[in-house]
């Protein structure tokens, strides 16, 4: 009986596909918006923060320190409108912030229940500091894909999420 079960266990084997080795292809997902975009987003992120060279922020946390800075007191539930993320997951990310003291919840004096957010002094000197690390950046791709195509991908993108979007909400 045991002699059965291995020789329809090999059977099983060897009828399984091998793996590919070497260079899998690729060519479906490559020639998918979704699969290329996350691959280079995944890239893009990687370069980012190898060029801001800062380990104790996430992107996140540097987009709403920049959101925070062009808005000051904005509510704190405008900002996870904007930032596209639920209430719930904005709150650690704040709190992440004001540990650092790098921002500050204030009471709105219109709304008790709602929460205003700043930057403190540390705050808006770094954020200043990591924004011109990140301008270097973006020269940087702009010199590499020339400054007319990353002006033309900015904007397939921002047509990209407004159709996205849109489709979303129907």
């Amino acid at each position: 009986m045991t002699t059965a079960t291995t020789s329809h266990q090999k059977n099983t084997v060897s009828a399984a596909p091998t793996k590919p080795r070497g260079n899998p292809s690729l060519s479906y997902l490559e020639s998918t918006l979704g699969y290329m975009m996350k691959r280079a987003q995944m890239e893009l992120n990687r370069s980012i923060y190898e060029c801001l060279g800062d380990t104790e922020l996430t992107l996140v946390q540097f987009s709403v320190l920049s959101i925070v800075q062009e808005n000051p007191g904005i509510a704190q539930s405008e900002l996870a409108q904007v930032l596209g993320v639920e209430r719930p997951r904005l709150v650690p990310i704040v709190d992440r912030l004001e540990t650092l003291n790098l921002a500050e919840r204030c009471q709105n004096p219109e709304d008790r229940r709602g929460r205003m957010i700043y930057l403190t002094t540390e705050g808006r000197s770094r954020i200043n500091q990591l924004k011109a690390q990140f301008d270097h950046h973006q020269e940087w791709l702009k010199r590499e894909l020339g400054e007319m195509k990353f002006d033309e991908m900015l904007a397939i993108l921002r047509q990209l999420l407004t159709l996205l979007s849109m489709r979303q909400r129907r």
